[in-house]
């Protein structure tokens, strides 16, 4: 994803019920890996919903 800066950053959404399987796999690749929550109401949101780290 184009982060707006020259150097674009890989994302991937993985369902809440499937994250302790990919987290083990994703980690023991080496990947970096930073757990995301909502913190609005998306029926209150105008575009996208907010999200923030809440563990890395």
């Amino acid at each position: 994803r184009n982060n707006g800066a020259a150097a674009e950053v890989p994302l991937a959404g993985i369902p809440v019920k499937a994250k302790d399987e990919y987290l083990e796999r994703l980690v023991r690749m080496g990947r970096r890996v930073a757990i995301c929550e909502q913190v609005e109401d998306p029926a209150e949101a105008k575009g996208i919903v907010r999200r923030e780290v809440v563990e890395t």
